[in-house]
């Protein structure tokens, strides 16, 4: 059984998997092919390349992305299509002539998560732009009552940044300032 369908959620549905590209291991297949010869490490060169491939899984969900690496040592990148500020690829000379390139994923608050070696960026980048836009989409309707319920709140302006708070907020959410030393 796969980590992502372990991990989905009650109505997640898997809508893109994106796959290693086997050329990105080029390099490491001529290293095997070279070294065959010299007491099977080729072998265990292109077992490595296979176990890489094999247990790479990354997917765009209804609600997420998720990206898996690792066989025995897992790592795991799992980002919320809300939370996602950026998506972008890479491509050298041989990967636009082999459909393969590195995935750049921004997140809020988080560092730049880098994926390579996957088949088809360009398809890849498509089906997520369309799972963000479906997602906000089914956000907004939900969102008019959110805003209705907030504007019936008492709001301020933080000294600081001139941000909207709540007016018994104590601290910031957007600059972190103790609001409760303004209060005269």
């Amino acid at each position: 059984m796969s980590y992502v369908s372990n991990v989905l959620t009650p109505g997640e549905k898997v809508i893109h998997e994106a796959k290693i590209s086997i050329w990105a291991f080029l390099p490491k297949i001529l290293l095997g092919i070279i070294t065959l010869p010299l007491f099977g490490f080729g072998l265990l060169i292109f077992l490595s390349i296979y176990l890489k491939i094999i247990s790479t899984e990354l997917v765009i969900t209804n609600k997420r992305i998720i990206a898996k690496f690792g066989l025995i040592r897992r790592h795991t990148i799992e980002l919320g299509l809300q939370k996602i500020e950026g998506l972008r690829f890479e491509q050298g000379i041989f990967g636009r002539m082999a459909g393969y390139g590195t995935l750049i994923i921004s997140g809020m608050g988080t560092s730049h998560a880098p994926i390579p070696g996957i088949l088809d960026p360009i398809d890849f980048k498509k089906a997520f732009m369309q799972a963000q836009e479906s997602s906000q989409g089914a956000g907004q309707n939900s969102s008019p009552a959110i805003n209705t319920q907030k504007s019936q709140e008492k709001m301020k302006r933080c000294p600081f940044c001139a941000e909207e708070v709540l007016s018994a907020a104590i601290k910031c959410k957007h600059c972190q300032s103790d609001l409760a030393q303004t209060v005269a």
